[in-house]
């Protein structure tokens, strides 16, 4: 169901309700630019498509299995381009999806290390290449970068990991975000397993720019 209330309301009970025909995954928006809805099974549409006509059929984009794990919005020269990560069989996969034209291509993530799960993403977007960053449970921060002016929905392209930064031994969890184009920040348990600790790095230098250590657990964030 899809509610959509004024920032005066405070009663969602009087919100505007939609029944839609497919579970939502999540919503995106950017400034200045109406929402996104990412479905469960790949699909995105306009939330003024999606109140025009809300039991409109939903095409599924997934394969069986497949299941989303990540996603995120950016902005193309002012167009929104979508991307999520999906798992499937310890595979890891890429969607980029292009509004102007409409476009989604697929693409086969391979690690830089064998047997890592993916923590945690971020990403940037610049002169028409987007460059996905991941945090694996090896303890290193991969980047890859995708051409998004060469897009070809047609056919599955492989794209290699390579290592950005490699953090202190095997992690159970943590949490990454681009910064700028030189700084990233991690967020990983430290060696006591009782707190957790945030840490800046400079990718250019691959040096340590700032860290502060939380007295407790945090939500990795």
């Amino acid at each position: 169901v899809l509610r959509i209330w004024r920032e005066d309301d405070v009663n969602l009970d009087t919100a505007f309700k939609a029944t839609l025909s497919a579970d939502v995954c999540r919503i995106h928006t950017l400034p200045g630019a109406d929402p996104l809805v990412l479905f469960r099974g790949g699909a995105v549409h306009s939330i003024d498509s999606l109140l025009a006509a809300p039991q409109q059929e939903i095409e599924s984009v997934l394969p069986v299995g497949e299941r989303i794990v990540w996603s995120e919005i950016f902005a193309d020269e002012g167009q929104p381009l979508v991307v999520y990560i999906t798992e499937q069989l310890s595979d890891y996969f890429v969607y980029i999806h292009q509004f102007s034209p409409v476009c989604v291509c697929k693409y086969l993530l391979k690690p830089n290390t064998e047997g890592s799960t993916i923590l945690d993403c971020s990403g940037s977007m610049k002169s028409k290449i987007f460059t996905l960053l991941t945090l694996y449970s090896c303890g290193q921060v991969c980047q890859a970068p995708f051409p998004v002016s060469s897009i070809n929905q047609e056919s599955e392209r492989v794209v290699s990991a390579s290592p950005l930064l490699q953090l202190s031994g095997p992690i159970e969890g943590g949490a990454l975000k681009f910064l700028d184009e030189s700084h990233v920040a991690v967020l990983v348990p430290s060696a006591a397993k009782q707190k957790d600790c945030l840490s800046v790095w400079n990718t250019t230098f691959q040096t340590l720019a700032a860290v502060s250590e939380f007295s407790q657990k945090t939500s990795a964030q």
